[in-house]
């Protein structure tokens, strides 16, 4: 949908104060503007960003790049994941108020969207219950992914979060409105619990496995 990856961490600490209006607005304004989830849906569905990557993060658009390594292991973690009971994707997902792109994220496959945004209706919300995992992928943007990404999955009540980077990947469980009340670090040389379906662990290292 919007296309979102990496965010750079200058954007995760912009406050204005502004709230957003709608189609108009120039994307060179937009990282100024505090924009509301449906006044951003709107000018996304008017095409006021055009053909860049963004997202809406705690009332700010954050602009989008995904380097080779990030792409490299988004897609390892893809691949890596079970997806017999589950649908593993990389669509927009409503969060608290926000609408980030995770790198990934997986979801019950019986599962209901229990709410569309905007007039096309092609953003769908889906509950905290069937939403097993989220993960970023985290190169130049592990502050914004490990502080604000985190308030605004946890804030959402989504279960299991990871950010998986360079030194190994952080697991956050235990979601309540301010982020995480958990947070452990596995390194390289670990293996990671998936939190859902059968009991499966996935070496880290084969997550990592990437040239840039």
């Amino acid at each position: 949908m919007l296309d979102c990856r990496c965010r750079s961490h200058e954007h995760a600490r912009r406050r204005t104060g502004r709230t957003g209006t709608l189609v108009g607005v120039a994307i060179v304004g937009v990282d100024t503007w505090h924009w509301d989830e449906a006044s951003f849906v709107r000018a996304w569905e008017h095409g006021v960003f055009g053909d860049a990557r963004v997202e809406l993060i705690e009332g700010e658009v954050w602009p989008v790049s995904i380097g080779d390594w990030h792409g490299a292991v988004a897609a390892s973690v893809t691949r890596a994941l079970p997806n017999d009971q589950w649908r593993v994707t990389m669509s927009t997902l409503p969060a608290a108020g926000s609408l980030p792109d995770p790198d990934v994220w997986v979801r019950r496959r019986s599962a209901r969207p229990i709410s569309r945004l905007g007039e096309t209706g092609w953003l769908l919300r889906w509950s905290p219950a069937d939403v097993a995992l989220v993960v970023e992928v985290s190169d130049t943007s592990f502050a914004a992914d490990t502080e604000t990404k985190a308030v605004v999955y946890g804030g959402a009540g989504f279960g299991c979060y990871w950010v998986v980077h360079r030194g190994g990947v952080d697991v956050f469980t235990d979601p309540f409105e301010s982020g995480y009340r958990s947070r452990e670090r596995i390194d390289e040389r670990g293996s990671v619990a998936v939190p859902y379906g059968a009991s499966t662990t996935i070496a880290v290292a084969s997550l990592l496995d990437a040239d840039a």
